[in-house]
C-alpha cells in the first residue's frame, strides 16, 4: 500500500477527471487488474509532478501506463499476457515510434523498477535495429527487383519468420547477414537464375561479411526454408518458384505461421509486420537518416578495387550497439514539469 508520501490527493478535481477519463478510455482494453495497476502509475507521476498532460496527448500517456501496468501484471504471473504493444497503439491509435518515445519518458518519470526498465530499453533497442534493417531492405528490393508490393512483403515476413528461428544473438550485424539471404533468395532463386551473382558476390554488394552470411545460410535460413517447404506454409510451383503463381498464397500463409509464433511471445513484442505500413504504424523517427548512415556504408563493392576483407560493413564503431533515433520526443509530449490536467 502507498504511504501518505507518494499518495494522490483525491480531492483534486482535475486529477479525479483525469483518471476517470483514462478508464474510461482504457478499461475495455485493459481489464480491471492492469487498469487499477496503470491508475496508480498514472497517480504516481501526477503526484510526482513529473509530467505535463493535456487533453491532445492523453492518448501517449494513458498508451504508456498501460503497457508499464501489462508489464507488471504479466511479470508477477497474475494474469495472462493476453496484450502487446500492438494492441495498444492500435488501441490508442498512435505511431510505434511515438508510443517508445512516451514510454521512455514515462519509465523515467515514475522510476519503475530496474527489470522494467531494462524491458522498455531492450524494446527500443530492438525497434531501432528493425528500423535500420527495414531501410536497408528497401534499398536492396529498389535496387534489385520490380516494384512489386507481393514480392516486397513476401521477402520481408520470410526475413520475419528466419529471424524467429535464429539462434545467434539479434544484433545488426547478424540481422544484416540474414537479411542478405532473404534477398538473395528472393530476387535470385525463384526461379534458379544461373547467371545470377553468389551469395558470397552479392555479400560484397552491400558490404556484409560473406564468412558470416553464409554460415547463417547453414545455420538458420537454409534449415528455416526447408522446414517451411515439408510443413507446406511455402509451396514452389512447377518452375521451382515461390514467386510466380502462388506468390500471394506463399505470403499468406508466411504471414500466419508469424502470427501464430508470435503468441508465445505477446507481452513485449509488437507486430513487424506493420512496418509495410511504415509512415501511419511505425512514424517518423528524427535521428534514422543519421543512425542509418553510420552503421551502413553505402559504397558499392562490386565497383571496388580494394581488397574484399578490407571492404568495410556494417560493424558499430567500439561493437557499441546502434544510437536509437527515438530520443527526440514529440514536441507535444512534455516530461518533468508540473502536471497540468487540462
Amino acid at each position: 500500500m502507498e504511504n501518505s508520501s507518494t499518495a494522490v490527493s483525491s480531492s483534486d478535481p482535475l486529477v479525479e477527471d483525469l483518471l476517470v477519463r483514462f478508464r474510461e478510455t482504457s478499461s475495455n482494453l485493459l481489464g480491471p487488474l492492469v487498469t487499477e495497476k496503470a491508475q496508480a502509475l498514472l497517480s504516481r507521476a501526477v503526484h510526482l509532478g513529473k509530467a505535463k498532460i493535456a487533453r491532445e496527448d492523453e492518448k501517449f500517456w494513458f498508451s504508456s501506463f498501460s503497457f508499464l501496468a501489462l508489464l507488471q501484471v504479466s511479470g508477477n504471473n497474475a494474469v495472462p499476457a493476453t496484450l502487446n504493444i500492438t494492441d495498444i497503439i492500435n488501441f490508442f491509435e498512435i505511431p510505434l515510434v511515438d508510443f517508445v518515445n512516451s514510454l521512455l519518458m514515462v519509465t523515467e518519470a515514475v522510476k519503475v523498477e530496474s527489470s522494467q526498465l531494462d524491458q522498455v530499453k531492450e524494446i527500443e533497442h530492438q525497434l531501432t535495429l528493425l528500423c535500420l534493417i527495414y531501410q536497408k531492405y528497401k534499398e536492396i528490393c529498389s535496387q534489385n527487383g520490380p516494384d512489386n508490393p507481393v514480392l516486397f512483403k513476401f521477402g520481408w515476413v520470410l526475413f520475419l519468420v528466419t529471424k524467429q528461428h535464429m539462434t545467434i544473438k539479434h544484433d545488426l550485424i547478424n540481422l544484416f547477414s540474414l537479411l542478405i539471404n532473404v534477398a538473395h533468395f528472393v530476387f535470385f532463386k525463384n526461379p534458379p537464375n544461373t547467371s545470377a551473382p553468389e551469395l558470397s558476390r552479392f555479400c560484397l554488394n552491400y558490404n556484409a561479411t560473406p564468412a558470416l552470411t553464409l554460415s547463417i545460410e547453414n545455420s538458420t535460413f537454409r534449415p528455416t526454408l526447408d522446414r517451411l517447404c515439408e510443413t507446406k506454409v511455402l509451396v514452389a510451383s512447377q518452375g521451382n518458384s515461390f514467386l510466380d503463381e502462388n506468390a500471394l498464397h506463399n505470403t499468406e500463409r508466411l504471414e500466419q505461421y508469424y502470427r501464430s509464433y508470435r503468441e508465445t511471445t505477446r507481452a513485449r513484442s509488437f507486430d513487424e509486420i506493420t512496418f509495410l505500413d511504415f509512415t501511419q504504424k511505425i512514424g517518423k523517427t528524427s535521428r534514422l537518416s543519421q543512425s542509418y548512415s553510420q552503421y551502413f556504408n553505402m559504397k558499392d563493392g562490386s565497383q571496388s578495387s580494394a581488397n574484399p576483407s578490407s571492404i568495410s560493413v556494417p560493424v558499430p564503431m567500439n561493437d557499441q550497439p546502434p544510437v536509437s533515433p527515438f530520443r527526440s520526443p514529440s514536441t507535444r509530449i512534455v516530461p518533468l514539469t508540473p502536471i497540468t490536467c487540462a
